[in-house]
């Protein structure tokens, strides 16, 4: 049986060329500990393409505290977030300080979090204990829904532009099967000699 390679596709991008971002815009997400109150920043997106998430990346940047943070993936819930679908759990020691030179955040994703192209997903930063981090805005004029909640009392949601943000997904053996038999049936018919009957 011929093996198909997975190649990473893009199911969200609105970085600039190059990761770019917008340097003077972004949204605070604190821990508890940090501004005493709990504070979540994310962004809504259509996934461009089906798979299951492979990494996620992120212009995060860090202000004070144990560099600690979380991201989660939530399904949408009309224009809200829904019912979770990921908890990254503490990533700690990850975030850049302010000021430093940029590269983006990259979350790997070791779960099944599979993304059904144009369906809405949504896109959360909580940070943890002291941590009190930004997450930047992008630089090309892309809005969209961009959500927020205090201390964990539902999320609001307005159109604004969004955060800089890469979603990177594999697409699923059903698609990759999908794509393989459009393969041989296109070689079937310029070299039917190259093929066995299917």
């Amino acid at each position: 049986m011929l093996a198909v390679p997975a190649a990473a596709q893009t199911a969200f991008d609105n970085f600039a060329p190059g990761n770019g971002f917008n340097f003077r815009q972004s949204d605070i997400f604190a821990g508890p500990g940090a501004l005493g109150v709990d504070l979540d920043v994310g962004l809504g997106f259509d996934a461009e393409s089906s798979g299951s998430v492979r990494t996620i990346e992120l212009a995060l940047g860090l202000f004070s505290g144990s560099n600690s943070f979380s991201i989660e993936i939530y399904d949408s819930n009309g224009v809200l977030p829904g019912t979770l679908l990921y908890d990254s759990g503490p990533l700690v020691g990850l975030l850049r300080p302010v000021g430093q030179n940029f590269t983006p955040v990259v979350v790997d994703v070791m779960e099944a979090v599979d993304l059904i192209e144009g369906e809405r997903y949504f896109l959360i930063a909580s940070a943890d204990g002291d941590t009190e981090a930004i997450w930047h805005r992008n630089s090309v004029g892309d809005i969209g829904p961009s959500v927020g909640q205090t201390n964990n009392t539902g999320f609001g949601v307005i159109a604004r532009p969004r955060n800089a943000a890469r979603v990177n997904v594999i697409p699923t053996p059903s698609v990759l099967a999908v794509a393989f038999v459009c393969l041989a049936c296109a070689v079937r018919r310029c070299r039917p000699d190259l093929l066995p009957n299917l």
